[in-house]
Parts: structure tokens; C-alpha cells; sequence
């Protein structure tokens, strides 16, 4: 598999330029942004945060969705992968459609 993390490393950055892992044994958000043609983490913050968070940034009529899409029992009874499609205020303060793709990594 290490051969192809290039390949997967390459395509991750051409379509994402925002990565969020949510890790919920430690209520932990790690948010990772593209720069330079790398993953880079520039923030951590508690799962409540971040929930209490989107309410600054996601548009009001997407913001329950977007919350609910990111629950476990939700994502468990979507066979563990789901799309969440969204409004997101952008550097200039309008908004800005976005697709998320919401997958639950098993480490095990």
C-alpha cells in the first residue's frame, strides 16, 4: 500500500483543500489545510467546539443537516460514508456551495 500513498496524497490535494478528522474516543477535531501541496493541521479543537463553531460559518437553512450528517449514529446507518452538500461563508463573508464527504476510518 505505501506505494500508492503518493497517488493518494495527489489526488486528496487536487480535490480537498480542507481536511477535518474527527476522532471521537479523545472529542477531538483536527482541521488540516492544503498549503503548499501539503496537509498541514491549523486547528484542534473539542468536538462540542467545533459543533458550536459551524454556526459561524455554515448557512443557517444547512446548519442542522451539516451538524446531524456528522453524528456517528447517522453515518453508522449510512453504511459509513456520506455526501453533505452545504453553504460555507467564504474569506469575503458570502457563501459558497460545497460537497463533503464524510467517511468513518477504522484503524482495527
Amino acid at each position: 500500500m505505501e506505494e500508492y500513498k503518493g497517488i493518494i496524497n495527489e489526488l486528496i490535494s487536487k480535490y480537498y483543500k480542507e481536511v477535518l478528522v474527527i476522532n471521537v474516543f479523545d472529542d477531538k477535531i483536527y482541521k488540516y489545510n492544503l498549503r503548499d501541496g501539503q496537509f498541514i493541521c491549523t486547528k484542534e479543537l473539542s468536538y462540542a467546539k467545533y459543533l458550536n463553531d459551524c454556526k459561524d460559518f455554515i448557512y443557517q437553512d444547512d446548519l442542522d443537516n451539516y451538524i446531524e450528517s456528522l453524528s456517528i449514529s447517522n453515518l453508522e446507518n449510512n453504511n459509513n460514508h456520506l455526501t453533505i452538500n452545504y453553504k460555507k461563508k467564504d474569506d469575503i463573508g458570502s457563501y459558497q456551495e460545497y460537497s463533503c464527504q464524510v467517511i468513518i476510518y477504522d484503524t482495527n
